[in-house]
């Protein structure tokens, strides 16, 4: 086999189905090769940075190696904030592209488009590598592809010498399945702490997402009646159980957080515990619960958070033991979150809460749903937790990539074949609206709902608290929107702009959605600096909110 065919057999034995990219000259034999495989597809989309984008959605949604390809150069710098979201968001992508050029030279020009980005791009990968001989092909390629999948995932980067598309290689390639190490930790903290507990909480993170342990988590919740909350980001993990309680932040449930403020012991689940440990809000939970930590990065773990135990193992690893654990259920602890949440269900619905509500109540339950970055996310979370659809919901969490949610809409379609909502702002939408050509070109059932106020309004609000007054955020002050529907009709795409109940009917298609909210409401609810994480603004009657806080 050649080079070329190397590489794409190993993308191939990954499981990965669909690669995305815009080809150049040095990558067009990787190309061809991958046409020549049954097993692959190709896509070509109109930004690199939207084809990063898409391989992010399509490894989140699948749990398999995404492949983003391009050009050297340029190719690669547009690739490199996908990249960076690839590797805090934890997601496994390969980002492939190729040189012709290896003189090494204090030019500052030596070539078109020659440079190399390994030492740029090695902070934020797994590994960043260029590979100029057959033999560190055959021995690195496929040793990156398995490092991006294993533990905790991320991304990797190869830079390969576009000569070794085209040079023989012997023998073919097996990649092996390394078998699951056992757990050499001592998980007994685990039942030792619940027997002490009286209010214990299991609290997830996106770390559980793609183990296969998820029932074993939720039977361990329901054999003993233990409450599990989320971070915002993993809140449609277990959305559908009862034990369910919601997301917590300073952007959180209200009921959740009174929740985790209750709790005295808190086992936490893939969870990074990213609450400032200087925080005065936060302050009270260390103090008073007791604290397991699982996680499968060690460097997590070196966050030293008082009243914790640290035990380094992989989620899907740790199934057997908890499967066993059966103690006394927690049924006055549960009568008390159910009665939290009973009381503040309804807290912070707000008018444009409801609108998104009101289309995620309308989708049909084989969909994912993806959301960008801004005020919108937080709208969508709010109303996810009121509808609780059944359907995935995909962020950009940690890194915070305004403008991505076209390009992982894409990938996640290609990953599911079925259905996808992507919730963006009118100011991330404007980021990449050119992928609107590529959802119409091959008429992928994806809807786009444009949450349109007219308004860059999360830096807006950060303005108005700061300095009193918006700048460049607002119509008034020099932010404007394009007209969405001549923008659909130009790409083809079936615009509609009020909630009509035949949304669910009309997924089958692209579409362009947009659902025109009111500019002037500010984010609810939010945690003040200092108050404890449970009394959010806006402030709950004091005598209601002594009332829960004493339950």
């Amino acid at each position: 086999m050649t080079g070329a065919e190397f590489v794409v057999d190993t993308i191939t034995q990954m499981g990965t189905t669909d690669v995305f990219g815009i080809p150049g000259a040095v990558v067009l034999d990787f190309l061809y090769a991958a046409e020549a495989n049954p097993d692959i597809n190709i896509h070509l989309n109109y930004h690199e940075q939207m084809s990063s984008y898409a391989a992010i959605g399509y490894a989140q949604s699948s749990g398999k190696l995404g492949v983003a390809y391009s050009t050297r150069g340029p190719g690669v710098t547009n690739m490199m904030t996908a990249i960076a979201e690839a590797y805090f968001e934890s997601v496994a992508v390969l980002f492939l592209t190729a040189h012709s050029n290896n003189d090494v030279s204090k030019q500052r020009f030596v070539a078109d488009q020659e440079v190399d980005f390994t030492a740029s791009i090695k902070p934020f990968s797994k590994m960043a590598v260029r590979i100029n001989s057959v033999d560190e092909l055959k021995e690195v390629f496929p040793k990156a592809c398995k490092l991006a999948v294993t533990g905790r995932r991320g991304p990797v980067f190869i830079d390969l010498d576009t000569s070794l598309f085209r040079e023989p290689l012997e023998g073919s390639l097996i990649i092996k399945e390394e078998p699951n190490q056992e757990v050499d930790s001592d998980l007994s903290v685990i039942s030792e702490g619940l027997k002490l507990s009286k209010r214990p909480v299991i609290l997830v993170g996106d770390g559980v997402r793609q183990t296969d342990s998820i029932n074993e988590i939720l039977g361990f919740a329901r054999r003993n009646e233990i409450p599990i909350l989320s971070s915002r980001g993993s809140q449609d993990i277990f959305a559908g159980s009862e034990f369910y309680y919601g997301y917590v932040g300073s952007h959180g449930i209200r009921y959740s957080n009174f929740i985790m403020s209750k709790a005295d012991l808190l086992i936490c689940l893939g969870n990074r515990l990213s609450f400032p440990l200087k925080s005065k809000s936060y302050k009270s939970i260390y103090e008073n619960a007791k604290i397991i930590r699982i996680d499968v990065d060690e460097y997590e773990l070196e966050k030293v958070i008082p009243n914790s135990i640290s035990i380094r193992a992989d989620i899907k690893d740790i199934k057997k033991y908890i499967e066993k654990i059966e103690l006394n259920p927690y049924s006055e602890w549960l009568q008390v979150c159910d009665e939290l949440k009973r009381q503040l269900n309804e807290e912070d619905v707000t008018e444009n809460v409801s609108k998104v509500a009101e289309v995620l109540s309308l989708i049909n339950t084989s969909s994912s749903i993806v959301s960008d970055v801004g005020n919108n996310e937080f709208l969508v979370s709010r109303a996810y937790e009121m509808v609780h659809p059944d359907a995935p919901l995909f962020f950009s969490r940690s890194f915070g990539t305004l403008g991505i949610g076209i390009g992982k809409a894409i990938g996640i379609y290609y990953a599911t074949h079925k259905p996808v909502v992507c919730f963006i702002g009118d100011q991330g939408f404007q980021y990449n609206s050119q992928e609107l050509q590529f959802i119409s070109q091959w008429k992928l059932p994806i809807s786009v709902v444009v949450l349109n106020n007219n308004a860059s309004a999360m830096i807006r609000d950060k303005e108005l608290q700061k300095y009193g007054s918006p700048l460049h955020t607002t119509i008034e002050t020099g932010y404007a929107t394009p007209n969405f529907e001549k923008l659909a009709d130009a790409y083809r795409v079936e615009y509609v702009d009020a909630v009509r109940s035949d949304y669910m009917l009309l997924n089958g298609k692209p579409m362009l959605i947009e659902v025109k909210l009111n500019s002037d409401e500010k984010l609810v609810p939010s945690l003040p600096i200092g108050k404890p994480c449970q009394d959010m603004s806006p402030e709950l009657d004091r005598d209601r909110y002594s009332r829960l806080n004493n339950l």
